[in-house]
């Protein structure tokens, strides 16, 4: 997932000029600089980037099914949607600033897919608080108040994002926005991995509760025979 968000950021990146999608720090200081200088259209485009962004996280974060694999599926099929409108928008001719706007939105919710209580947010689609730990893992390890490799987690996450970001570009040069298409079927199909494993997991947690069944019945049948007549 987050070498998908490196792949979408840097598609984009090129093709609005300069604007990380999932970069909100980045576009939060766009709008007070373009008020600052006068610019109301560069600060509306900011803007809406901003609220995109943050309405679809709060959506995904209003999402609240208690199987994760189930939840996840849900969001994930709601990305790939998303990514997919936006190719849409670019195939009838829509700008950029336009069409990019469902992806800024994909961006946006992809990161309340998975949440995490060790502080790292798996799944993201930015990186600096990754980096963060990175920096904090190493440091641990080379004092000795961590685990000699346990800074390696987050280097991955952060080594894939920028993986993503490379084919992307890469991606970009040859097929403009419809790079996106590659993100779009990959979160599509990372959705039916989680479906597999939603389905996996409510068998098992049914082959798990058919013993407790037996053993009620078996007590009640129990209790029901140690009646007096």
């Amino acid at each position: 997932m987050t070498c998908f968000a490196g792949f979408v950021n840097a598609v984009s990146f090129k093709e609005l000029g300069g604007f990380f999608i999932s970069f909100a720090s980045g576009a939060s200081i766009s709008i007070g600089v373009d008020l600052e200088h006068g610019d109301l259209e560069a600060c509306y485009r900011a803007a809406i980037l901003v609220s995109a962004f943050v309405a679809a996280a709060m959506i995904g974060g209003m999402t609240k099914i208690r199987r994760p694999y189930l939840r996840c599926v849900v969001l994930l099929a709601a990305e790939a949607a998303l990514l997919s409108v936006a190719l849409v928008l670019a195939r009838k001719g829509v700008t950029p600033d336009v069409a990019l706007i469902p992806a800024i939105a994909a961006m946006g919710m992809q990161n309340t897919i998975l949440k995490s209580g060790t502080g790292m947010r798996p799944g993201g689609t930015f990186v600096t608080g990754t980096l963060v730990g990175l920096g904090e893992s190493l440091g641990g390890a080379l004092s000795g108040g961590r685990s000699k490799w346990s800074w390696i987690l987050n280097l991955c996450v952060w080594t894939s994002f920028v993986s993503g970001a490379v084919a992307g570009g890469r991606a970009h040069r040859t097929y403009g926005l419809f790079a996106l298409a590659a993100p779009a079927a990959g979160i599509a199909f990372l959705c039916l991995v989680a479906a597999t494993l939603t389905i996996f997991s409510r068998q098992q947690d049914d082959g798990d509760r058919r013993p407790l069944v037996a053993v009620f019945a078996a007590k009640g049948r129990i209790a029901k025979m140690a009646r007096p007549a």
